[in-house]
């Protein structure tokens, strides 16, 4: 009877604590609790991902918007103080327009200081992000050579 007893141990009570103790593995617990933290990490991720695509798309705006102004100020220094002697400069318009560049690019000339030795030109380009206007300004001065 001793015998049948360790046999019935052995065979029928498989599923005692002191078994799971000694099998190998994972319990079910500790995977769902794996793939939270696996997923909370993913999310994690994926909004810095998205934030870095839209600092970078941003920055491309930008970064047009200051090569179109500095051109549009290095065409108005080589037509000189002579060339625009009367208040008014080529491709130089005292209110927003369209950039021949690009329709999402706006810009805007003035001459702030207009005297005989010199002339002070401000160029703007602005652009729409999201649903603000962002913009970026340049001065130049021009002087009288004569």
């Amino acid at each position: 009877m001793d015998s049948r007893l360790r046999l019935h141990d052995r065979i029928g009570n498989g599923w005692r604590m002191g078994n799971f103790m000694n099998q190998k593995g994972f319990t079910l617990i500790e995977i769902m609790i794996a793939v939270f933290l696996i997923a909370v990490a993913l999310i994690g991720v994926a909004g810095m991902t998205t934030m870095t695509i839209k600092g970078n798309a941003f920055s491309k705006m930008q970064t047009t918007a200051t090569t179109i102004a500095k051109d549009r100020l290095e065409i108005l220094k080589n037509v000189g103080f002579g060339g625009i002697d009367d208040g008014t400069a080529p491709d130089c318009t005292a209110s927003w327009t369209p950039c021949s560049e690009s329709a999402a690019y706006e810009e805007f000339c003035d001459i702030l200081n207009s005297t005989t030795a010199a002339k002070t030109i401000e160029m703007k380009v602005r652009f729409r992000w999201q649903t603000n206007y962002h913009q970026v300004a340049f001065k130049t001065i021009i002087a009288n050579e004569n």
